[in-house]
């Protein structure tokens, strides 16, 4: 075998030697990212939680308009609700679902929004404003 031909061996060789760790690195990455597949929804849903709608006065607001996703889907709204207000409730929920409340005053002031799930906030807000409205919306998507 002469020079030309030895290397012309060696090169094969080479190349053969990439393209295997190619197909072998490419094999190892997709069967990385194949993950199953979900045939049923997410697990646990629907399910029943417990949700508190919560709105306090941080400063000079003391009622306004309270509008929040009740047990069965409906909207509530409640004008005037003294504040502080609270409502507590156990919805079911199925995956996707999205609860809110919003909150609406025609004075200045300050007012914290709180909205809780199983006992834990989820959303919360503190709008103020110095002009003549507040208006915020707190709410929560079940995933």
């Amino acid at each position: 075998m002469n020079l030309k031909e030895e290397i012309s061996m060696k090169t094969l060789t080479l190349k053969s030697y990439a393209l295997k760790m190619t197909a072998l690195f490419l094999g190892v990455v997709l069967f990385a990212s194949c993950s199953k597949d979900k045939k049923d929804g997410p697990s646990g849903y629907p399910k029943d939680v417990q949700v508190e709608y919560k709105v306090t006065s941080v400063a000079n607001v003391t009622s306004g308009e309270v509008i929040y996703d009740n047990e069965t889907g409906a909207r509530t709204t409640i004008n005037p609700a003294a504040l502080p207000f609270s409502k507590k409730m156990t919805v079911k929920v199925k995956a996707g679902d999205v609860l809110s409340m919003s909150f609406y005053t025609g004075t200045s002031g300050t007012v914290k929004l709180e909205l809780l799930v199983d006992g834990k906030v989820v959303d919360s807000k503190t709008p103020s404003s110095s002009g003549s409205s507040i208006y915020d919306v707190v709410s929560y998507g079940f995933e």
